[in-house]
């Protein structure tokens, strides 16, 4: 069953729906329109959960800091943030990808007699 942006809102602890809708706009979170609604699947919501928890943890303010007792730059971490540069870079691509491939895209056909 697909999520409303309010109900997409309430499940990431309440925040507003129209930072939910900004994330859709910005493609951060992918989201189905059926009309003029928008509408989110959980699985989408929760991978996007993850993927902010994965960009948190590449932030910069926090790279070469003791955490915890724990170096914020371990490998495993670093690996994560290859993976999201990874995942941003594919998304762009295929975003531009589909800008070039427009549905109204138009051709002019010159016949010469």
């Amino acid at each position: 069953m697909l999520l409303t942006v309010d109900q997409a809102a309430s499940e990431l602890g309440g925040v507003s729906p129209a930072l939910v809708r900004k994330q859709v706009r910005l493609g951060r979170l992918p989201a189905v329109r059926v009309g003029r609604c928008v509408r989110i699947d959980p699985l989408d919501l929760a991978r996007y959960v993850e993927a902010s928890k994965a960009v948190a943890s590449c932030s910069t303010s926090n790279r070469g800091r003791q955490s915890g007792g724990r170096n914020s730059g371990t490998p495993a971490n670093a690996t994560v943030c290859r993976r999201v540069a990874e995942l941003r870079s594919r998304r762009q691509q295929r975003l531009a990808g589909s800008a070039s491939k427009s549905k109204h895209a138009t051709a002019l056909v010159v016949v010469e007699d």
